[in-house]
């Protein structure tokens, strides 16, 4: 069933960028998760020691690019389930659009 058909039978709003909760991260940065009605999760990470741009600690709106993960409800790695070109378990330097399109991949993840 296409997406837009499954969320407008279940109701469900699709979630973004936006909606990714961010706290400061104990090492510098941030730290932000964002959790699918599927159970699915999507970690996003900045900072100086993260694959993300620039590689140094700023505000939220100071970075360009993230570094994302994506986990199931027990928290084990699935990036590479989700992304077919995935070289491992996080994706670097991806843009607010680039974590946009993961998140519709997520919501079609079966």
């Amino acid at each position: 069933m296409p997406l837009f058909l499954c969320l407008i039978i279940n109701k469900i709003t699709m979630k973004n960028f936006k909606d990714i909760e961010f706290k400061p991260d104990i090492i510098g940065g941030v730290r932000g998760k964002l959790e699918i009605e599927n159970g699915i999760m999507i970690s996003v990470v900045a900072g100086k020691f993260n694959y993300c741009t620039p590689r140094e600690n700023s505000p939220i709106d100071g970075w360009s690019s993230f570094e994302v993960a994506v986990l199931d409800s027990y928290g084990n790695f699935i990036t590479k389930r989700i992304v077919d070109d995935a070289g491992g378990d996080v994706l670097g330097w991806q843009s607010r659009e680039d974590i946009n399109d993961l998140i519709k991949q997520v919501y079609n993840y079966e």
